[in-house]
Parts: C-alpha cells; sequence; structure tokens
C-alpha cells in the first residue's frame, strides 16, 4: 500500500515538476489500530495566568491518561530494540536544535540507540547523510521536513527494507507526506495566526512592512494569514524575500544590512523561520544602537528558542509565536513504537489527539510575559509526562528499570559528584 503511494506521488511530481521525487519507506503491514487512549481526558487543571503558556492538565492527570492510553493500545507488550536515525535539516536552526535534543531524549527513554546526520540545509548532503544512517544500522528514520526530493536513494532503500520513516515537526504537503509511514507537525495556520493577529494591531493603513520567508511549503503556509490581514488593512508590503537555507543567519545579516538603508520607513517585519531572525536582529541593533521599537522596526518570529528569548531580554526581538514543536518527536516515537511492538498502523492525523488531549498549543510570547532567564516557555500541555507514563505502562519501562536496580544490588546512597567535559570541538555536530 504504502509503495504504491510512493509509486503514485512519484509520477505526480516527476509530471508536475520535471524532477525526480522518489520518497519514504512501507513499515511491515498493520494489523491493529493506531495506539490512542480511547477514555475521556481527565478535567482540566487551574491555569496559571503568569505562565505564557496555560498548562491544562496536572502531572497527576497526565500520568493516569498516560497509563489509559497504554490500556487503550491493548495494554503491555515487549518493546523490540531499534536504533533511531534522524536526518537533519540544518543544526544551525535552534528549531532543529529542539528537535534533536527531544528526539535523543524520547529515544533514550525508550531504551533504543540514537544517530544523527546534519544535512546543513545543503540539499548536495540529503542523499549522503540518509545513506550514512543507513549504512551505521538505523532501523527507524526520522527526518525535520528536509524535502523528499532531495534524498530519494535513502527513501527508495529505506523502503526496500522495511524501514520506517516519518517526518516531524514542520508541514509538508499531502503528496510529500504520503511518501512516509506519517507526518506529525504543529498546525502552521494557528501558529502563524497567533503572530499575525498581534502585529496587525500595531500596523496602520499605509505602514511599511516587509516578510522576510523561508522557501519551503510550510514557510508559505506559515505567512498566509500575515498576507491575508495586511491586504485587508492596506498595509504597503515593502520587501517580500526569503532567507538562504544554507547560510541562515549570517545571510540575514549581510542582506538586511542593506535592506535597512533601502527601507529607512519600515514598522516591523515578519521573520518566518526561526534562526533568520537573530540575522535580522543583528543587522536591526547595527543600524539603530540602542534603539527600540517604535524607534526601530518592529521584529516578530516564531519559536521560544532560548537564543530568541535572550534576545527578547535584551530588546532586540519583540514577539514569538511559540508551540510546543517537540510533541510532535514524542508522537512520532510513541506511533514508531507501537508499529514495531504491535504491527500498529500509523496515525493518518497531522495532530492526533489522545483521549481528547491535543499537545498542538500555539502562544504569543513578548516582554510582558517572558519565563525567567534560562527557562523555557511551558508546554500548553506535558507531552513528556504523558508518554513516560504511557510507555512505562505499556512496554515496562519501569518495571525493567526496577529489575536492573534489583540486579544491581537495589537501593544505594549516590554520593554527589560534579562533571567536567573536556570537549574536542563543538563545531562538531558529533561533539
Amino acid at each position: 500500500m504504502r509503495k504504491l503511494a510512493l509509486a503514485v506521488a512519484m509520477s505526480f511530481i516527476v509530471a508536475s515538476c520535471g524532477s525526480s521525487e522518489t520518497s519514504s519507506t512501507t513499515a511491515a503491514p498493520a494489523t491493529t489500530a493506531a495506539p490512542a487512549a480511547t477514555t475521556a481526558a481527565p478535567a482540566p487543571a487551574a491555569a496559571d495566568d503568569a505562565a505564557p503558556a496555560t498548562v491544562e492538565y496536572s502531572a497527576g492527570e497526565l500520568a493516569a491518561a498516560g497509563k489509559a492510553a497504554a490500556e487503550a493500545a491493548g495494554g503491555p507488550v515487549a518493546l523490540p530494540q531499534r536504533t533511531v536515525g534522524f536526518l537533519r535539516y540544518v543544526s544551525e536552526s535552534t528549531a532543529d536544535q529542539r528537535l534533536a535534543a527531544a528526539l535523543r531524549q524520547s529515544a533514550e527513554a525508550l531504551g533504543w540507540g540514537y544517530l544523527e546526520c546534519d544535512a546543513q540545509g545543503d540539499p548536495s548532503q540529503f542523499d549522503t547523510c540518509g545513506t550514512s544512517l543507513l549504512n551505521q544500522g538505523a532501523d527507524v528514520m526520522f527526518t525535520d521536513t528536509v524535502p523528499p526530493t532531495g534524498f530519494p536513494d535513502t527513501l527508495s532503500r529505506a523502503n526496500d527494507e522495511g524501514i520506517p520513516f516519518v517526518n516531524f515537526g514542520g508541514l509538508m504537503t499531502d503528496v510529500e507526506c504520503a511518501m512516509f509511514d506519517a507526518c506529525y507537525y504543529p498546525d502552521e495556520t494557528a501558529l502563524g495566526t497567533t503572530l499575525a493577529d498581534h502585529l496587525v494591531t500595531l500596523l496602520s493603513e499605509g505602514d511599511q512592512m516587509a516578510i522576510w520567508g523561508f522557501p519551503q511549503f510550510w514557510a508559505d503556509t506559515r505567512v498566509q494569514p500575515f498576507r491575508d490581514l495586511i491586504d485587508e488593512k492596506g498595509i504597503d508590503l515593502v520587501e517580500d524575500g526569503n532567507s538562504d537555507p544554507a547560510n541562515i543567519v549570517g545571510g540575514s545579516q549581510n542582506a538586511w544590512e542593506s535592506k535597512l538603508i533601502q527601507f529607512p520607513d519600515l514598522v516591523a517585519i515578519w521573520v518566518t523561520y526561526d534562526a533568520a531572525s537573530y540575522g535580522v536582529a543583528t543587522a536591526v541593533a547595527t543600524q539603530y544602537p540602542g534603539a527600540s521599537f517604535p524607534d526601530r522596526p518592529y521584529i516578530g518570529t516564531f519559536y521560544a528558542n532560548q537564543p530568541t528569548l535572550d534576545l527578547m531580554r535584551q530588546g532586540r526581538i519583540d514577539a514569538v509565536a511559540e508551540t510546543a514543536l517537540e510533541w510532535s518527536v514524542w508522537v512520532a516515537l510513541d506511533q514508531v513504537a507501537a508499529n514495531a511492538a504491535r504491527g500498529a498502523d500509523f496515525s493518518m492525523e497531522r495532530q492526533p489527539t489522545y483521549g481528547g488531549i491535543q499537545f498542538d498549543s500555539p502562544v504569543l510570547v513578548t516582554a510582558d510575559n517572558l519565563p525567567p532567564a534560562g527557562e523555557p516557555v511551558p508546554p500548553g500541555v506535558d507531552y513528556v509526562s504523558f508518554f513516560t507514563a504511557k510507555w512505562n505502562a505499556e512496554f515496562g519501562l519501569a518495571a525493567a528499570g526496577k529489575a536492573a536496580a534489583e540486579a544491581a544490588g537495589g537501593p544505594v546512597e549516590l554520593p554527589q559528584r560534579t562533571v567536567g567535559f573536556l570537549r574536542y570541538v563543538s563545531e562538531s555536530t558529533a561533539d
């Protein structure tokens, strides 16, 4: 079935684009339904009005919901060992870094191995990275919106070998997603609307505005709500360009050092790609030293990564639309684990719910609701607690850990230690 989807998608892309696009893989034929709790979700806990994101469920409620989801999936089952391979788009992006950290954490929670390769935004490296991961023994594969046109050999080989391949973190077209076993990502329209609704309150008819986008389908989808609103309000869009995937930060800074001179009356800049905002913010700070809005252009972007939050505290970035995109990683791992353990079908929903719990919850972050320095914006729903409880109940991970502890000699006092790490070179992604 998946091979048919791959073949149909291939013929569609060749016919419409004139390019040779192959993709994704077929898992073993599924025999049971996708894992999802069918019991009602616990009643929401009281919201914390001071927090940037609304915390809908308490830890206890999420633990109970996770256990209920495990029961709904079929109860305890043995989990086979797997090695995760992650084809990263570009590690320069802090959103990519968040996804990589979440994949390492969730793979470790399952007791699975982890491999990664950073394509550095270079299409010539997509297939090289993917093939390298397969050669190293990856038997489940993931990517964070690397275009499938870029790694046909990897996807064909994975498909032939029955290795599941899942996209997470970013929107793809239906044709592209049909070439994967599944796609899980935040609702880009909702995320874009969150920032768009805020920015238009700062703009009046005739104000000059710029869009600094990114040459991908997800980016076009994210910015569309804003395009609709500025058309309605008669805002003057004087610049509408894209950042360079292979030189996101430096290229954006260089470009905007010129554009700010070209457009001295800009009121605001929309930056679609998180890492590009660092270059734009640096250029604005250079052109308008020590200034804040309205004495310099207002900068709005996406994802409350730590570098972005730091720039907000410095007054260099003004607003961020955030959602905990890491939830898509944990959902992807859960679906792959259920497929490996039960032969379960992958959910075809892009933002699956478990017992009524929705993990995708976009919020606006400004200087008025920044979290304490060094801390992340809390997710709307604590997906880590939910899936940890689910996996402990479903795959016996907690029981296995207790058995290992008993085999090691039982409880013992752990002395305090401070870890020191002499790193070889942080420029290396392996490092």
